[in-house]
């Protein structure tokens, strides 16, 4: 499963390569084959949980920076921060 930054779609101020993400539905998951449906799935619960991954992993990458800047003696602490902006990022749930 892969999600990128969740933007919408009318949101102008953004690159066109950023949009809605498309998220599972409830009538989307099968049964593996064998008749039943072995745990409950929900969508919500797991949209939220995502997408709050990954703006952890984007606030680890920004303290990263910040600490790439301080050792690097950099005046601005932020100077990596503030070119990383509206990264093209994507979040890929392999297990």
């Amino acid at each position: 499963f892969d999600c990128g930054r969740e933007v919408p779609s009318n949101d102008g101020s953004i690159s066109s390569m950023f949009g809605p993400n498309l998220w599972p539905k409830e009538n989307d998951i099968n049964d593996g084959g064998d008749g039943d449906k072995h745990e409950t799935f929900l969508p919500k619960i797991f949209r939220e949980k995502a997408l709050q991954y990954q703006n952890e992993l984007l606030q680890l990458a920004d303290e990263l920076l910040i600490a790439f800047a301080c050792s690097l003696n950099l005046t601005d602490e932020n100077y990596f921060v503030k070119q990383s902006r509206d990264p093209m990022c994507t979040l890929r749930l392999l297990h």
